[in-house]
């Protein structure tokens, strides 16, 4: 099967959102309560800009050629060079908020503003990377409008559980990881939901049944709905309740924060090859 947005593609996809996620989560936590959150928050901003670098460089490998590199930032009107000038000024802003952070010393006023400026182009890093692919090279299985929204959705869950996972082996987080384990819940309800939404309502009913019955089944049923959603669904509700008794292996809370990841990449992956074969 020879698809023209492959891996490399859903890479670009899946860090870009979880570098948004994580910044969005950094800077909300940070505004709830900045000295209970100042290790989340921290590990959020650190990690954005981090994988979302990652991410654009997964985009230039597909592009390949030095000219399409170029163009990338260039080519006024497209959405691709629109999502890279998001993406740059998204990093430079993680940047800037982490050095804020550790070497810089200016005032709150300023870190404030720049988490702000931060915070709203990691949201638009989050949803473009939905609207990219229901407007560029189009197939009927993204002319969605929920698909943006999926990938919001996604985008925080994973960027959420992504920075979780940085503070697993600091037990004086273990209240703070709990909670990040606890907020996945109603992540993951609403995901299904957008989910199910999106299959019963988009057009391109072979494609959809290429997810469900197809090929791409076992990808889909098994990596998205299983692995990524219903496992860290019930890990987490297994966790919020046998907590009360006893503290939970960090094994368990792992696995989960793990498995929304895969479930996230495979989500992108999944709709991306459901959308052209």
């Amino acid at each position: 099967m020879s698809v023209e947005w492959g891996l490399d593609i859903a890479a670009y996809l899946f860090l870009a959102g979880v570098g948004a996620g994580a910044y969005l989560a950094a800077v909300v936590a940070s505004r709830t309560n900045r000295k209970k959150y100042a290790a989340f928050s921290a590990a959020g901003i650190h990690l954005s800009w981090v994988v979302t670098i990652i991410g654009i460089g997964a985009l230039f490998l597909h592009l390949g050629r030095p000219e399409r590199f170029i163009s990338a930032y260039s080519n006024l009107g497209s959405w691709i060079t629109l999502g890279t000038w998001i993406l740059t000024l998204f990093v430079g802003a993680g940047i800037l908020s982490s050095l804020f952070l550790t070497k810089v010393k200016v005032s709150e006023g300023a870190t404030s503003a720049v988490q702000f400026i931060g915070g709203v182009l990691a949201f638009l890093t989050a949803i473009y990377t939905g609207i990219l692919i229901s407007v560029l090279n189009a197939k009927p299985l993204w002319y969605s409008p929920l698909i943006p929204w999926l990938f919001v959705v996604s985008a925080l869950s994973t960027g959420v559980v992504a920075v979780g996972i940085l503070l697993l082996n600091r037990p004086e987080q273990r209240e703070v990881v709990n909670k990040i384990d606890r907020l996945d819940i109603p992540l993951v309800i609403v995901e299904i939901a957008i989910i199910a939404a999106f299959l019963a309502t988009v057009g391109a009913r072979d494609a959809v049944a290429n997810l469900i019955y197809g090929s791409l089944s076992a990808m889909f049923l098994g990596g998205v709905l299983l692995i990524g959603l219903l496992v860290p669904l019930g890990l987490s509700v297994y966790a919020v309740s046998a907590e009360r008794k006893k503290p939970v292996s960090p094994s368990v809370l792992t696995l989960g924060f793990v498995c929304v990841l895969i479930g996230g990449f495979v989500l992108r992956y999944a709709v991306l090859l459901a959308g052209q074969i």
